[in-house]
Formats: C-alpha cells, sequence, structure tokens
C-alpha cells in the first residue's frame, strides 16, 4: 500500500492519507479523485510507509505557517512561530 501527503483543491488543507482513487478533505468535507484525466490532482507526495507521510505533512504545516507567520497548534496549546 502507498501512502500519499494530499492538499484538498477546494480549501488547501493538507493531511495524510492511504486512499487509492480518491480523498475526503478533514476540514471541508469536500471528496475529490486523486487522478483526472490521467494527472495527479492533489497529491504532493507518495510514501512506503505511514510515518513517513504523517511526519511530511506535519513538516508542510510548520513550513507554512512560519512562511504565513500564523499561530500553529501543539496538542492542547496554540504557539505563535512569528515571535
Amino acid at each position: 500500500m502507498r501512502y500519499k501527503a494530499v492538499i484538498c483543491p477546494n480549501c488547501g488543507a493538507i493531511q495524510a492519507t492511504g486512499a487509492m482513487g480518491c480523498s475526503k478533505c478533514h476540514t471541508c468535507n469536500k471528496s475529490w479523485n486523486h487522478y483526472r484525466k490521467g494527472k495527479s490532482v492533489g497529491v504532493l507526495r507518495e510514501f512506503d510507509n505511514p510515518l513517513a507521510a504523517s511526519d511530511f505533512v506535519k513538516a508542510w504545516k510548520k513550513q507554512r505557517a512560519m512562511e504565513q507567520g500564523i499561530s500553529i497548534r501543539k496538542g492542547a496549546n496554540y504557539v505563535n512561530v512569528k515571535a
């Protein structure tokens, strides 16, 4: 089984998934197919294990938050990365 880091084409949320053909966004609840007319839609990268996919998504979210200067969630606490 291949695991994927995907980005929702509707809202831009990033998540890891083990889905083969389509995914459902955990943020906006929309579904989409990973491939349309032979082209990849929303698949950022594929991995052999779920931990690697999860780590990639965490790093992507952290980098994006730092670039935008927004707060990111760590457990139950919010940390301001712009500080």
